[in-house]
Parts: structure tokens; C-alpha cells; sequence
């Protein structure tokens, strides 16, 4: 699989579980760690800027400052 295949199944995911498990106590928790290592992994504005877009609840804030610390 392709780095953009991989970050968009983590992504399709994290979205599954916050859809159809939403009965399911831990579900968000596990969705949020998905999409962060997804965000993570992709090291991608496109893909950053989608994952903010489908879960607006979620702090992207820490991953954001991970990225960047990796960069410099």
C-alpha cells in the first residue's frame, strides 16, 4: 500500500468507528488515535486539513507541533 492509501484507510477508520460505534465507550478514544496517526504518518497539509474537517472535536494541535518539530 501507498503512504496515501494507508493514511486514507486509517482515516476511513477512525471515521467508521466514530459512525457506527458510537455505542461503543472507547470507540472515540480509538477513532482520535487513529486520526492523529494517520495526520502523523501522512505528514501531508492535504490529508492535515481533511482529518480537521471530518473531526472537528479532535486537538490536532500536539501532532501539528510533532510535525514540525520533525521538519527542522
Amino acid at each position: 500500500l501507498t503512504q496515501c492509501t494507508q493514511t486514507e484507510a486509517l482515516l476511513g477508520a477512525a471515521l467508521t468507528l466514530r459512525i457506527i460505534c458510537v455505542k461503543e465507550a472507547t470507540a472515540a478514544t480509538w477513532a482520535e488515535q487513529l486520526a492523529k496517526e494517520a495526520v502523523k504518518r501522512a505528514n501531508n497539509p492535504y490529508y492535515f486539513n481533511l482529518a480537521k474537517e471530518f473531526f472537528p472535536d479532535i486537538d490536532f494541535s500536539e501532532v501539528e507541533k510533532e510535525i514540525e518539530a520533525n521538519l527542522i
